[in-house]
């Protein structure tokens, strides 16, 4: 809270106080002691000045003209109404003027005197008031004898008058002198004394200004010491409840608290000042000073989270400011300032989480108000800016285009706005910052051209040498990067390399902004090698992107950035060594980039995600190690789907046997990997941020440390070791089939030896269009030569290069052979992929699928515990199930199946009831509509109701499936979408989210062919009375065999059955 608003707001809260209970300096004319002085002064913080009872020896009439004088004083303190204000100052010029300057009464008139030319000051805001009342008040101070009990009273009006002209005239001699009258008044005052939190307080608030004005330290920390010595006399003997009085003393001694906090960074300063400011704020009348206070509180909540990563802090930050924001009228003083610290809050968490529900929500407010804020409010250029890089951010979420047309506005009219150099620097750079990434999703010209103009601008703004000038420098290597992508000119890339070049020189090397920088610079330099070929370019952009990536303070995805760009520089010069190093980090980079994060990556990010895994495949395996290959797409593939499916990856397995440390990892990463905030939604620095990302990396570090030290926990976020990837093998071999640019493989994981199988004729294109035309229903004629092409690149060489080269005979045993697959692959029936004569996987193997190795051992672990409840089965409508006549042909198979099932109908029960009944039963069977997304995963939905309210795979996600064994999505249908590197079928995310046996379709089936083959699976699930989930995959083989021999010429029918599972 501002020296200004404290001292508006003292006054108006003594005023109310005078109206509500007139407990007041001011005295009623008949309230006189022996001595002919008031002496009820029973001192309350921040208790105005008040008027002196007349002097006994005065003649009557004067006597009574001065009791009247008094009893109008009080008046216009209780009514604020100033009309007799000059006859009153009259009277007591007059009086003081009666008496000798020896006279003990004279003292108590002066500083009545003092008081009416304060109230002067309030009506009409004159300084010469304030000089008045400053005079009186000193000369009361001065005529006052030694043992007058009543110096006190006119030491510290004096103190609280010199503040206040301090403050207004910006002089530190005047605050010095109002500090050494409030220690003299606090000097006079013993510890039980009732005047002293008074004075303690007013010189507090002397203290607090001269801090500010004298850039004195020792200042503010008296300062502190005096609100709470004040807060320890007032809240002595305190029965719990707080007062406005109290009130106003908490908030000024938490905003002073918050003020030192950003200039030390001590940890105790902002909790303590929270929880005055918490305290405080529950006590205050609405108005000015409750929304100031409400202000700081919003503001310590979020540099609160800053310092510890509790999500808490931010949702209540922004509560806090939704509030103020509320009720203050178009043009309100504040209204800047309040939108500045909301969207700086909204910021901070769509940065910290990756989820823009939050955003969204601050949003709402800041939508409205800022067209409201006044053109003169000085916080206005920063506001606009800060919304408009809100809006920035809303985009890039998945907003429509409007979003970032909306940020470019709001970003030119904050450049309109004026400002102070500073401000007008982070506006420009923001602004520059918004319109390049309108360029890159739009590819206009004029966007370039003016972001190079105001990055320019803000450059030549901003003090040399400073982040904020190679912030700006940043936007303008990007604006040469994207000019030579689109023109081809060297010049534009020599541009580039140049100006990042100069930014990495400048910026300090312990700066977390490095990493980021790093990559933009290996990427022009990577551009430069390809254009010219020249070893020193690569070894430069080699050596620049290793430092980038090894930035351990720096954000986790940025150092991912670095170490992909650098193994593909070595890949494409065919430095197979070198690029393996690098794709090494990435990968064990991945699983730490979500660590912190509340939300699934967007798709465009696990896209990339994959490309750099199968590339750190390929790689791998060009350097000759197809186990080091194998090691690394298990850990990259595991860390995508737990990105996804928490509760069933290394963070939920933490969570569920040391949940502190769980959540104490959480928060170290999310303030680990909060990306460097712009210049217009960072707010006032606080000290030593390099240096708390360096205790960040250290605590997270020792972390690492106390996790892998628990049992079961000692290969936490490392690559799963070969010996245990070769185990998976032992029941059957498991194909994991690796897709690049590079090149593309298989692994044959069986009989503890991982056998690669080269795959020349796979590409992630072929594959993507075989793919995307069996879920075009369009084009059904399209299947046959799908599964052709699919036999003649992937099945067969697989298939013969384990021997597995004929059909097994009737009777025969059937060998097991699962697929794991990913991307584009992940979507085509490997399982049945026949030739044009007929020759078929369908006739030599028994298949499965899993989305992951660790995913199939764990599974057959899963498989053998007891199962827990009944069957559990989402019926979809309850109503239609009652009529027996009327029962759908599969519910049909279920009653036989599981007659003690538990049924969930779509009537009666909410998608959330099925969630959170689903850990309690290990069968699951799903009646409704399930759809998959193969461009999105993360939005498959396992109950998917249109319009109603349906239940994500993301929601499933959040739960331990720890007794999860079987489920069955009998109504199946995939979205005729292109698949993409990072697809994956929604059967392989409930695999991966923790069901043992899953059965499902690659494709939408029609309902005869899916009550069929529904029917022949429960039959043989069923064979022994018993439900025995253990056969689901002999059981789904044997019927897509059956549909097969009925109608050869419908793969449609046969083909997309899946199983997944032991």
């Amino acid at each position: 809270m501002n020296d200004e608003v404290g001292r508006r707001g003292e006054t108006a809260h003594r005023h109310h106080r005078q109206d509500t209970a007139g407990n007041s300096w001011f005295a009623s004319p008949d309230a006189e002691s022996d001595t002919g002085r008031d002496q009820s002064t029973s001192a309350t913080p921040e208790s105005t000045t008040g008027a002196q009872a007349p002097p006994a020896a005065d003649p009557a009439p004067t006597q009574h003209r001065y009791a009247e004088a008094l009893e109008a004083l009080n008046r216009i303190v209780s009514t604020r109404d100033f009309q007799a204000l000059p006859w009153v100052t009259q009277v007591l010029k007059a009086t003081a003027n009666t008496l000798h300057e020896r006279d003990p009464a004279r003292a108590g008139v002066l500083n009545n005197l003092g008081s009416a030319a304060q109230l002067a000051f309030l009506a009409s805001g004159s300084p010469e008031d304030l000089e008045d009342a400053t005079y009186h008040y000193r000369a009361a101070a001065s005529a006052a004898r030694e043992r007058d009990p009543d110096r006190v009273l006119y030491l510290s009006n004096l103190s609280l008058a010199l503040t206040d002209r301090a403050f207004r005239e910006r002089r530190a001699d005047l605050a010095a002198d109002a500090v050494d009258s409030g220690r003299r008044a606090v000097d006079l005052t013993a510890d039980n004394d009732p005047r002293r939190p008074t004075a303690l307080v007013r010189l507090a608030h002397s203290l607090k200004l001269h801090a500010t004005l004298a850039d004195d330290v020792a200042s503010g920390d008296e300062a502190i010491s005096a609100f709470r010595s004040a807060a320890r006399s007032f809240f002595s003997g305190d029965t719990g409840s707080v007062s406005a009085e109290s009130s106003d003393l908490l908030t000024h001694l938490g905003a002073t608290l918050l003020t030192r906090y950003r200039r030390t960074g001590t940890p105790e300063d902002i909790d303590e000042a929270i929880q005055h400011l918490d305290r405080g704020v529950g006590g205050l009348a609405d108005g000015s000073a409750r929304r100031e206070a409400v202000h700081e509180l919003a503001t310590a909540l979020r540099l609160r989270f800053r310092l510890r990563g509790d999500l808490a802090d931010l949702d209540e930050s922004a509560t806090e400011f939704i509030g103020i924001v509320g009720v203050l009228h178009p043009e309100h003083p504040m209204l800047g300032k309040v939108l500045l610290g909301l969207a700086r809050t909204a910021g901070e968490h769509v940065d910290s989480t990756g989820e823009p529900s939050g955003l969204r929500r601050c949003l709402r407010a800041l939508s409205p108000a800022i067209r409201a804020v006044a053109t003169h409010d000085p916080d206005r250029p920063a506001a606009l800016a800060a919304f408009g890089a809100l809006m920035r951010r809303l985009f890039l979420h998945g907003a429509d285009a409007n979003a970032i047309d909306t940020a470019v506005a709001a970003g030119e009219s904050a450049t309109r706005a004026g400002g102070a150099p500073e401000v007008r620097c982070a506006v420009r750079t923001a602004l520059a910052t918004t319109l390049v990434a309108r360029y890159e999703h739009n590819d206009g010209s004029a966007d370039l051209d003016r972001a190079a103009e105001v990055a320019n601008e803000a450059a030549e703004l901003a003090e040399e040498g400073s982040p904020a000038e190679y912030r700006a420098r940043i936007q303008l290597g990007l604006v040469a990067s994207h000019r030579y992508r689109q023109s081809g000119s060297t010049a534009d890339l020599d541009e580039a390399v140049n100006t990042f070049d100069e930014v990495m020189v400048r910026m300090p090397r312990s700066s977390s902004e490095r990493a980021l920088v790093a990559a933009h610079l290996g990427q022009a330099l990577q551009a430069s090698h390809q254009h010219t070929g020249k070893r020193r370019t690569y070894r430069w952009a080699r050596r620049v992107l290793a430092e980038g990536s090894d930035q351990y303070t720096a954000p986790a995805d940025h150092r991912l950035r670095a170490a992909t760009l650098a193994g593909r520089l070595a890949a494409q010069a065919q430095r197979w060594p070198e690029a393996v190093e690098s794709f090494r980090s990435a990968v064990d980079l991945l699983p730490v980039v979500s660590r912190g994060k509340q939300a699934v990556a967007p798709p465009r990010t696990q896209q990339r995600w994959a490309t750099m895994l199968a590339d750190a495949a390929a790689c791998a395996m060009e350097d000759g190690s197809a186990e080091h290959a194998l090691e690394l797409l298990e850990h990259g593939r595991s860390a995508i789907f737990a990105d996804v499916a928490p509760a069933a990856g290394e963070l939920g397995e933490l969570h569920r046997v040391a949940p502190e440390l769980a959540d104490e990892a959480v928060r170290v990463r999310r303030l680990l990997d909060r990306p460097p905030e712009e210049d217009v939604l960072a707010g006032p620095p606080v000290p030593a941020e390099d240096g708390r990302r360096k205790r960040l990396a250290a605590a997270w570090e020792q972390l690492l440390d106390e996790i892998r030290a628990m049992d079961g926990q000692q290969e936490h976020l490392r690559r799963t070791p070969i010996e245990r990837l070769r185990a998976v093998g032992e029941s059957g071999p498991v194909v994991v089939v690796n897709v690049s640019r590079y090149r593309s493989d298989a692994f044959v994981v069986f009989g503890g030896r991982v056998l690669p199988v080269a795959l020349p004729g796979a590409n992630h294109e072929t594959l993507a269009g075989w793919a995307a035309s069996l879920l075009d229903e369009s084009r059904p004629d399209e299947i046959g030569r799908t599964l052709e092409g699919l036999w003649h690149t992937v099945t067969r060489p697989v298939l013969d290069r384990m021997g597995y080269r004929h059909q097994v005979a009737d009777g025969g045993r059937w060998p097991r052979v699962w697929w794991c697959t990913f991307g584009a692959a992940a979507l085509l029936p490997l399982h049945a992929a026949t030739a044009e004569n007929g020759d078929s996987a369908l006739d030599r193997v028994l298949s499965s699928y899993t989305p992951t190795l660790g995913t199939l051992l764990r599974a057959r672990e899963q498989a053998q515990r007891p199962p827990v409840g009944s069957g559990l089965v989402a019926a979809g409508s309850l109503r239609q199930a009652a009529r027996v006549q009327g029962l759908p042909a599969q519910n049909q198979v279920l009653a036989r199946s599981w007659p003690e099932a538990e049924l969930m109908g779509q009537e009666d029960t909410t998608p959330h009831d099925l969630l959170e009944a689903i850990p309690a039963h290990s069968w699951l069977h799903v009646c409704e509509r399930s759809t998959h997304f193969p461009a999105h995963p993360a939005a498959s939905l396992l109950l998917d109701r249109g319009e109603q309210p349906s239940l994500g795979l993301v929601e499933l996600g959040q739960m331990a499936l720890q007794h999860a064994q079987f489920c069955y999505l009998g109504a199946a249908a995939t979205a005729a979408q292109t698949p993409t590197s990072a697809s994956v079928t929604l059967p392989g995310s409930l695999a991966a989210a923790g069901f043992a046996h899953v059965v499902g379709s690659l494709w939408q089936l029609d309902a005869d062919c899916a009550e069929q083959v529904q029917a022949d699976v429960y039959a043989t699930l069923t064979a022994d009375s018993a439900f025995s989930p253990q056969r689901s995959a002999e059981a789904l083989h044997h019927a897509a065999r059956t549909q097969r021999a009925a109608s050869p010429e419908a793969p449609t029918r046969w083909a997309g059955h899946l199983h997944l599972g032991p």
